[in-house]
């Protein structure tokens, strides 16, 4: 896939943001955020992000909606700039051509444990930034559940599991020949996409300041499945 490559190397801008947030009123929270990144000679401009989130939803309820990066995985809801790395990995560049950003609704419940327990799903329309050929054009729906704590006051953990779904999608799967000689010839599935994730980190700090020193272990495993007629 050619959004699996490697950024140019050598000093870049790469992208400027413009972000502005704040509290709309006592009840809501809104955010947009702004991309400059240059393609070629030209400049291109995106909406990265633009969305509302609610402040005061009673039981642990918060509901969003907007255009806005998807919780999926552990990565993917992170902006670029606080990665620990400058280029995207392998398998989200594959996935997702970088991070998958969408346009729809979210809702999420934390739950009242003393352990960290969070449950959530979106319903996304398909049209957003991600890869054209998995999960572009059609409605989407993820899930996720995240947990974690303290092992003790230098280090903590944090376990997530997640999943899309995305029915009667169209996926490009590139050129092939049907015979010598023949011209080389566009092939496409339409079905199901099922794509199910697993993310584990493990932080630790002394004293529990990361200023002084920290060390973070960060893994993640997507499972991609798709079934239908090419």
């Amino acid at each position: 896939l050619g959004e699996a490559g490697l950024n140019d190397e050598g000093f870049a801008l790469g992208e400027a943001e413009l972000v502005m947030d704040s509290n709309i009123d006592d009840r809501f929270y809104g955010k947009a955020t702004i991309a400059l990144h240059q393609d070629g000679d030209e400049l291109e401009v995106e909406l990265e992000e633009a969305f509302f989130r609610t402040l005061t939803l009673p039981y642990g309820l918060t509901f969003q909606g907007g255009k806005f990066f998807s919780e999926i995985g552990y990565l993917n809801p992170v902006q670029g700039h606080a990665w620990d790395f400058v280029d995207a990995p392998l398998l989200y560049r594959g996935l997702f051509g970088r991070q998958l950003i969408d346009t729809g609704l979210q809702l999420t419940w934390l739950a009242p444990t003393e352990q960290y327990l969070q449950f959530g799903a979106e319903w996304l329309r398909g049209n957003g930034r991600s890869d054209s050929s998995d999960f572009a054009g059609k409605n989407a729906i993820t899930t996720f559940i995240t947990t974690g704590g303290d092992f003790n006051r230098n280090s903590s953990w944090q376990l997530g599991v997640s999943g899309l779904f995305s029915g009667n999608g169209t996926v490009e799967l590139g050129g092939h020949a049907h015979g010598e000689g023949e011209a080389e010839a566009d092939a496409e599935l339409t079905g199901d996409t099922r794509l199910y994730g697993l993310d584990f980190v493990y932080k630790w700090a002394l004293n529990g300041n990361p200023r002084s020193r920290n060390f973070k272990l960060q893994t993640e495993l997507f499972r991609l499945q798709r079934d239908g007629d090419i």
